[in-house]
């Protein structure tokens, strides 16, 4: 049995994540990829939320990772609990 539209995580907007939510990568903007694959961000990473403003500050494995708005709202994420 296939799972009912409620139940599928919308993908979103890393800006859109709150302080402590956690997510795994879905996409990154093709102009970012290698700059962001250098900090260990890519498909399939699994990251939370530090902090979201005046900067957003993520952690990505061991390491923590400052980002600009307009960088992390082209990052596109799925939401886990």
């Amino acid at each position: 049995m296939s799972p009912s539209p409620q139940e599928i995580p919308a993908n979103i907007r890393l800006t859109d994540l709150n302080v402590g939510e956690r997510a795994l990568v879905v996409q990154v903007d093709e102009k970012l990829e290698m700059r962001l694959l250098g900090f260990g961000l890519f498909p399939g990473v699994g990251i939370e939320v530090r902090q979201t403003f005046p900067a957003c500050i993520i952690c990505c494995e061991d390491t923590e990772v400052a980002l600009e708005k307009d960088v992390a709202s082209r990052i596109i994420v799925r939401k886990v609990e």
